[in-house]
């Protein structure tokens, strides 16, 4: 029994280390909202850093902070599933958790589109009250051997 434990524990090791050493990493810019209700004097200056992993073209995680639209600090964690295309644009939803929303962690579910180049990519956040803009810019690997 120790030693079949010991083997599995070793395989998921490297399948882990396997994922971990093929993953996309970017770095993720939340920069600019625009909220369909001009009147409420919402923040549109969205201004955060967070880090994006792709695992597949479908699926991805992120995670960072932003400037939300009611002026305070937010830290989220979603996932990024995106299973249709149009054109050179991935279409999905992104969920998970946020804070600075009114509850000190709240749920989070949004529409986006998204679209990458070689090192740069963009994402549209459709939230019921507005649009949110992301930009990235990926991550170089390091090879074996690279300085």
């Amino acid at each position: 029994m120790r030693a079949a434990t010991s083997y599995a524990v070793a395989a998921l090791a490297l399948v882990v280390h396997g994922a971990c050493a093929h993953a996309a990493y970017s770095l993720i810019v939340t920069d600019r909202a625009y909220h369909f209700d001009r009147t409420r004097g919402y923040n549109e200056h969205n201004f955060g850093l967070g880090l994006e992993r792709e695992f597949s073209s479908s699926l991805a995680g992120e995670f960072g902070f932003y400037r939300n639209s009611y002026y305070r600090e937010t830290a989220y964690a979603w996932a990024i599933y995106t299973p249709w295309r149009a054109g050179d644009w991935s279409v999905g939803t992104d969920f998970g958790l946020v804070t600075g929303y009114g509850h000190p962690v709240a749920p989070w579910l949004t529409g986006l589109v998204t679209r990458d180049w070689s090192r740069f990519g963009v994402s549209v956040l459709f939230a019921r009250d507005g649009v949110a803009l992301q930009l990235k810019w990926k991550l170089e690997k390091k090879g074996p051997g690279s300085n």
